[in-house]
């Protein structure tokens, strides 16, 4: 992990990793109120930062141990298992934190004995946070015009025409492929329509920061309010940003390796710069001249702005 500064500002992060027993082996509860983990104990410290100035500061601010299920089964795991998950608050002004060390010593009740898993790939991350601070919000329901949910213990508004296509219960798998970044094993969804005059606007009860848009089967032409900073972050060859601009292109869906049939037109991930509270765009078809309706699978997520 690295988190570059300048001038006075301290840089945070929160960092998630799951705790191993071996390399890229780790342990699993199955018990719906799991005991197994009796007791721990965990210290953390930097140990290797780069150096942009002599008055550099670092500090690992913060560290919690907890046993926590995983939303979706982990690669090479049955289930939806608790995992051992350490969690690190980090801080650096002018410089790059690059490594942090840390050692952990659990107290297993001889009673319930979680299980170890086989060797997991190398790139494994929780489910729960697989970026440093950002989170996605948690659909609770939606009707033909609004759906509502939560992100930071906030409440979260989303306004305009909507499509019938609702995952509420955070078990939406489409969002884990390249085309998205961060992929998300299982999340929320909620459908918007795009038209001719269709407009939308979403509301957030804490000021989020960059906040990132994956867009899913989008065959629509999607505008922000001239000024609007959008960064393409991931996407198909179809997903284009220009400007305040995101352009999808109708195309037919593409079956996957297992034979299944995932997303079709365009689908990719953007970033909006800045902290916002009101986010307001348009979306319209970009086929048979807009006059046929176009679903849109939408999920949002960004950071809690220190500012709100």
């Amino acid at each position: 992990m690295g988190a570059k500064t300048e001038a006075d500002h301290i840089s945070r992060a929160q960092v998630a990793s799951f705790v191993p027993i071996s390399p890229r082996v780790i342990q699993t509860v199955t018990s719906d109120t799991p005991k197994a983990l009796l007791g721990a104990t965990v210290t953390a410290s930097p140990a290797s930062v780069t150096l942009d100035e002599a008055s550099t500061t670092f500090a690992v601010d913060g560290v919690s141990l907890a046993l926590t299920q995983q939303k979706s089964g982990l690669p090479k795991v049955d289930g939806h298992p608790f995992c051992l998950i350490l969690k690190m608050d980090l801080a650096i002004q002018r410089g790059s934190l690059i490594l942090v060390t840390y050692q952990v010593t659990a107290l297993w009740s001889n009673d319930s004995k979680p299980t170890p898993t086989k060797v997991l790939p190398e790139d494994t991350v929780p489910n729960e946070l697989t970026t440093p601070g950002i989170q996605f919000v948690h659909w609770i329901s939606a009707d033909a015009n609004t759906a509502s949910g939560t992100l930071h213990s906030g409440e979260v508004m989303l306004s305009g025409p909507m499509g019938t296509a609702f995952f509420l219960h955070d078990d939406f798998r489409n969002f884990a492929n390249a085309a998205f970044s961060p992929q998300l094993a299982e999340t929320g969804m909620v459908e918007i329509v795009g038209g001719r005059g269709h407009s939308f606007t979403l509301s957030f009860g804490v000021a989020v920061q960059d906040p990132i848009f994956h867009l899913g089967s989008l065959a629509s032409v999607l505008t922000f309010p001239a000024g609007t900073a959008v960064t393409r972050l991931s996407g198909d060859v179809g997903f284009v940003v220009a400007g305040n601009v995101v352009t999808g292109t109708a195309a037919n869906p593409v079956p996957g390796p297992d034979g299944t049939v995932g997303l079709s037109d365009s689908n990719g991930s953007i970033q909006l710069s800045g902290t916002f509270t009101t986010i307001t765009f348009t979306l319209v078809p970009n086929f048979a001249d807009g006059n046929i309706p176009d679903g849109v699978f939408l999920q949002v997520g960004g950071m809690q702005s220190d500012n709100g």
